[in-house]
């Protein structure tokens, strides 16, 4: 009776770390976060929102199972914003943007290989 016991609580906790819908909510948190641009007005509102979807993106990125995933998404995501500063030569304002998005994108890998 005991093993049994301990069996279904080894087979809960391996269950909540390979959860099919913790997987997806956490797959969409980073892809909501990549989508998300803050609006050249922001209120408290957009900050909150950006802060939230910013929490939730480093959570699923600190899950053992999806850290490699999280991280090979980023890091995706820095090349083609690095290539794309490279190959376009864009205008100085959307130069500067897309500088922007590198950095925060290498401080959020940052943030979730070393957090605090």
């Amino acid at each position: 009776m005991t093993s049994l016991v301990v069996t279904v609580a080894l087979i809960g906790l391996v269950a909540s770390s390979d959860d099919p819908a913790e997987i997806g909510r956490s797959i969409q948190a980073v892809d909501r976060l990549l989508e998300y641009r803050l609006p050249a007005k922001a209120t408290d509102a957009d900050h909150a929102q950006a802060k939230e979807l910013r929490k939730a993106a480093v959570d699923a990125g600190q899950l053992t199972r999806l850290y490699p995933w999280v991280l090979g998404r980023l890091k995706l995501e820095v090349e083609l914003v690095e290539s794309a500063l490279r190959d376009t030569r864009p205008e100085q304002a959307k130069a500067n943007e897309l500088r922007e998005r590198i950095t925060f994108l290498k401080k959020l890998i940052h943030e979730i290989d070393a957090p605090h």
